[in-house]
């Protein structure tokens, strides 16, 4: 379901679909039960010290996601 969602190669993130389209791919339901799972597990990847400085840096600059095909904002 990730790979549909957000990494594979016609994910609904890169398809430069509508607001509305992305919704009703249920993309968004699946990946918010997700992460509002009360489950840890290991994925072999290390958590680092903060570095907030990129996300200070863009405040308020209007872009998220960059290099991604989001599509029309409505």
């Amino acid at each position: 379901m990730f790979d549909t969602c957000c990494t594979g190669p016609t994910s609904v993130c890169d398809s430069g679909a509508s607001p509305g389209a992305i919704d009703a791919s249920g993309c968004i339901g699946t990946l918010d039960r997700f992460n509002n799972l009360e489950t840890t597990f290991d994925i072999g990847l290390k958590q680092g010290a903060a570095a907030p400085g990129a996300c200070r840096n863009s405040k308020n600059n209007g872009f998220l996601n960059p290099g991604r095909n989001l599509g029309p904002a409505r």
